[in-house]
């Protein structure tokens, strides 16, 4: 899942926001999420309240999808 976040991180910045994340759930995970529900996953999702996932807030999404 490494390789995938750092795949669609485009900014290079260690972290995906909204943009980033709504593409990489599309082909990674097969899901097609709306804006505003990105933007409300992020705010479930984000522990230290920056507004972007790290790459272990991401794996919570993805270990959540799989479970």
């Amino acid at each position: 899942m490494r390789k995938v976040f750092d795949q669609f991180d485009t900014s290079k910045d260690g972290s995906l926001d909204a943009l980033e994340l709504r593409c990489a759930l599309r082909v990674a995970l097969g899901v097609d999420v709306s804006a505003s529900d990105v933007d409300r996953l992020i705010g479930q999702i984000d522990n230290d309240g920056n507004g972007v996932l790290n790459f272990d807030e991401f794996m919570g999404i993805c270990q959540d999808k799989s479970a």
